[in-house]
């Protein structure tokens, strides 16, 4: 009688067995039953503990930024189905899950039907269930998805007057008079700031993990007009070469999760003053938006504003320049009214 051992799969396993011969037909025998027995489990395997490790597997090289919404997004299928067995699921229970959906927008929705796709699809390719049950479902009624808007008039009013006391004010400030994003604008050094030639250099942003790095078009790099009167405020400030521009009340530098908490701040402060005067809707990039339609109600070419906002495409652009604001259509009527007024334009030959 002989006791030897194997490893298969990272695992060690010990057979008895009377000689070499025997433990050969032991051993192909007890990798038999590891392999069904690790079959069945796998075929057990519930919705969570499969929400658990499709990602990690199978999506390792997406950013920190889509990896969290991605969780998030089967998180929303998990609440509703995580303990039962992955092969149980059927195209009912995906209905169900998908009429949860109902008032999100298209965009958004359509990002959750495709992870949640991509989640079963996976498995089937994985032969952990039968066929994909994410199939002809019958999409929700969905909110149309609706362009980031300029602010009004007396959003932008309430905007600057909390600006003036809100440590948020200058850092919004240079979203509203130069367009920048937000973590663009959290990426500016004192090096960036030209305060002899009134000029703001975008050389990079801060990602999702808090870390300095290049935009990602080379249209993203730009230098920007700072108007006189935000020039005025920015010289107050002890601009230093290679220290961030704003900071956070501890002094550091700003990331998307501090941003947001400042944002909800500044927005707090902005209803307690003005009560029933801010819309839900209003968001930091509708600043961005707003420097846009400045833009155009200022006249200036939609080539020299799609340098300006930093677009890779000029398509991008048009879609905001398209949303006219009554300005636009003023300076429109009188350009026409004087063109069609000179006698060169209205004169008929008449032969």
């Amino acid at each position: 009688m002989i006791r030897k051992s194997f490893t298969y799969e990272g695992q060690r396993y010990f057979i008895r067995a009377k000689d070499e011969k025997d433990f050969e037909v032991k051993k192909a025998l007890k990798i038999r039953d590891i392999d069904e027995n690790v079959l069945i489990i796998r075929k057990n395997i519930t919705c969570s503990q499969w929400a658990k490790e499709w990602p990690e597997t199978f999506r390792p090289a997406i950013n920190g930024k889509w990896n969290k919404n991605i969780h998030c997004i089967l998180n929303s299928f998990c609440n509703m189905y995580g303990n039962f067995p992955l092969n149980k699921i059927a195209q009912k229970n995906v209905q169900i899950w998908a009429n949860s959906l109902s008032g999100l927008s298209q965009i958004t929705y359509n990002k959750y039907l495709a992870v949640v796709k991509s989640f079963f699809e996976t498995a089937a390719d994985n032969d952990l269930i039968r066929a994909n049950p994410v199939k002809n479902i019958k999409r929700p009624m969905v909110s149309e998805h609706i362009s980031r808007r300029s602010i009004s008039d007396s959003e932008r009013r309430i905007i600057l007057e909390v600006s003036d006391h809100h440590p948020l004010g200058m850092y919004l400030k240079m979203m509203l008079f130069c367009g920048l994003r937000t973590m663009e604008v959290a990426a500016l050094e004192g090096r960036d700031i030209d305060l002899k030639n009134n000029l703001v250099y975008v050389r990079s942003n801060i990602d999702y993990n808090g870390n300095k790095k290049a935009p990602k078009t080379s249209a993203g790099v730009r230098k920007v007009p700072i108007v006189d009167v935000y020039a005025k405020e920015l010289r107050k400030l002890d601009l230093k070469p290679f220290e961030p521009v704003f900071t956070t009340p501890r002094g550091k530098r700003f990331t998307n999760s501090t941003f947001q908490k400042s944002w909800k701040s500044f927005k707090k402060s902005m209803e307690e003053e003005h009560p029933f005067s801010v819309s839900p809707d209003l968001v930091p990039y509708c600043l961005r938006h707003t420097f846009c339609t400045d833009l155009q109600d200022a006249g200036v070419p939609i080539n020299v504003a799609k340098v300006l906002m930093g677009h890779s495409s000029i398509k991008v652009t048009a879609q905001i320049y398209t949303h006219h604001t009554e300005k636009s259509m003023e300076s429109a009527r009188e350009k026409m009214n004087e063109y069609v007024s000179d006698p060169c334009h209205t004169r008929v030959n008449i032969v």
